[in-house]
Formats: C-alpha cells, sequence, structure tokens
C-alpha cells in the first residue's frame, strides 16, 4: 500500500534530468568541493608539522622549539577560524543537497530544520554552476515501483554510500594513528631522547595531526552506526508494509530529516575515499535495489 503520489509527480529518474534538478546538483558538489578544499588545508598543515618533526630531530635539533610554538599556533587557527569556515561551507551544501532531495522526492520542506527553503533557493539562483556528468543520474537502478516507495530506495542508497564511506575511512584514520605513534616511538628511541625532548621535539608538533587521528576515527564510526539506524528505520517502514500500512509522505519526510542532521553534524569524508569504493558500494547500491524491486513488486496478501 502507498499513498497517492502529488499531482504532476514523474518518475526519479527521469525528473532528477530536470536543468533545475541539475543545478541543485552541481550547486551541493561544487560547495562540497570548496569544503573539502578548506578541509584539506586543516589536515595538510597538520600532516604538515607532523612530517617536520622527525625531520628537525634528525637535523636540526635546534628548531625543534620554534617548531612546537608553531605547532600550537596552528592548532588554535585550525580549531577556530578554518573550522569555522569549513562549517559554514559545509552547511550551506548540506542545504543545497537537501534542496535537491526534497523537490525531486516531492517532499514538504522542513523550515523548522532547515530554515526557509526561499533563502536556499535564492542563494541558489545567485550563479550558474557548471554540471557535469557526475550530476546525472545521481540516483542510479530507482525500482520503477509507485511513490513514495521510490523515495525510500533513494534513502535507502543515500544511507548506504554514506555509511560504507565513513567506515573506510575511519579504518584509514585508525591505520595512520598507530604507524604515527610507532614511528614516533622508534625515533625517540633511536635518538635516545630524553621525556623532557620525546615531548618539545616530537609530541607538541605531532599534537595537531594526533588529536585529529584519534578523535575522527571515533566520530566516523558514530556516524556509521547513525546510517544504520535509519536504514533499520526504512526496513521497519516496509515491514508495516507487507502487514498492510500504506508509506505516506511523512514517513519519507522523517526519514529525510533524520539524513539532513546527519549531513549537517557528521565529519566529512575526503572525495578520495568516496572514489576509490565507487565500485563496490555501486555494485552494492545495484544489489540492494534489485532486492527492493523485487520486495516492492510482490503482490501484497
Amino acid at each position: 500500500m502507498t499513498a497517492p503520489p502529488p499531482p504532476g509527480h514523474q518518475p526519479i529518474p527521469r525528473r532528477q534530468e530536470h536543468p533545475d534538478f541539475l543545478q541543485a546538483r552541481a550547486a551541493a558538489r561544487l560547495t562540497y568541493r570548496r569544503a573539502g578544499h578548506i578541509r584539506a588545508v586543516h589536515t595538510f598543515g597538520a600532516i604538515g608539522l607532523a612530517l617536520l618533526a622527525p625531520l628537525l630531530v634528525i637535523f636540526w635539533p635546534d628548531a625543534s622549539d620554534v617548531l612546537a610554538v608553531l605547532a600550537v599556533i596552528w592548532l588554535l587557527a585550525a580549531r577556530t577560524a578554518l573550522d569555522t569556515w569549513h562549517r559554514r561551507t559545509h552547511l550551506k551544501a548540506v542545504h543545497y543537497q537537501e534542496l535537491f532531495d526534497t523537490d525531486l522526492f516531492s517532499l514538504p520542506w522542513n523550515t523548522s530544520l532547515a530554515g526557509p527553503r526561499r533563502l536556499v533557493r535564492e542563494a541558489l539562483t545567485t550563479r550558474t554552476y557548471p554540471v557535469t556528468g557526475r550530476d546525472h543520474d545521481w540516483y542510479e537502478n530507482v525500482p520503477n515501483v509507485p511513490w513514495p516507495l521510490d523515495v525510500l530506495a533513494c534513502q535507502t542508497q543515500n544511507l548506504m554510500w554514506t555509511r560504507r564511506n565513513h567506515r573506510a575511512y575511519a579504518r584509514l584514520l585508525w591505520t595512520a594513528l598507530a604507524l604515527t605513534a610507532l614511528a614516533a616511538t622508534i625515533l625517540a628511541a633511536a635518538k635516545a631522547l630524553t621525556l623532557e625532548q620525546a615531548i618539545i621535539q616530537l609530541a607538541v608538533p605531532l599534537t595537531p595531526a594526533l588529536l585529529d587521528l584519534a578523535e575522527l576515527p571515533r566520530r566516523h564510526i558514530d556516524a556509521a552506526r547513525t546510517q544504520e539506524q535509519l536504514e533499520e528505520a526504512i526496513d521497519d517502514l516496509l515491514t508495516q508494509r507487507t502487514a498492510g500500512r500504506a508509506v505516506t509522505a511523512e514517513d519519507c519526510r522523517e526519514i529525510q530529516d533524520g539524513i539532513f542532521e546527519r549531513r549537517a553534524h557528521q565529519p566529512p569524508v575526503p572525495t578520495f575515499i568516496h572514489n576509490h569504493l565507487h565500485s563496490a558500494t555501486s555494485a552494492a547500491a545495484t544489489a540492494r535495489m534489485h532486492d527492493l524491486t523485487d520486495e516492492l513488486t510482490r503482490p501484497q496478501p
């Protein structure tokens, strides 16, 4: 059972190719990329300090005090100005993606959550964004099922991609943390550094990188778990459907609210992780869409 579709609603695969939707998708993609560049400055600054520390220990030990001061200054700057800039840009991208999804899915806009829709639309229309192949067919292999079941299928795709990206990045960060700590320990032992020397010459310069490497994996695992919770909520809706309860726009709006909240507050995943996992996750998403097609087209009791 499903609710009746809104007047004029078209199948999502065809609807998402309309120029207005392509513009919204391009705006989200480019703004996410800008936020990623800001985050990269933060990350590479921490990595640069982490790489300089062992080099100075080996080749210029007297400069370690200066590097320690620079590390503290960078830590303060990165966690204030850069974090604020990144947060503002990231939220702008989240709003563009929410506009794309909400209009594409024919769902009501949640003003209390995302603010006035007109402001997001106004910001979007201030310029023209170049559309690339990445903006087409954003939702792939969407089951040919009545609205809003097709919306649930697209939301499932969203959650699958995000969950897998977060878990993979958390594993990479844990590996980097272990290797960094091991390398610092080996270097301190090889150079016979005292505890005070190890702290000043290695620990302080490494602090920005170590803080990120220690904090971010936990946040990404938490993010993956919250995606799973939303996927379970979709599974519950599908189970209720088999028992005769219609899936409504309100149900999909509730799922979309959860997606928006998670996009807005979860840590970003670098594009290279998404690209690296693209083939495997695309195959998994395609298989899930085929399973949903079988489930959603099966005759109801």
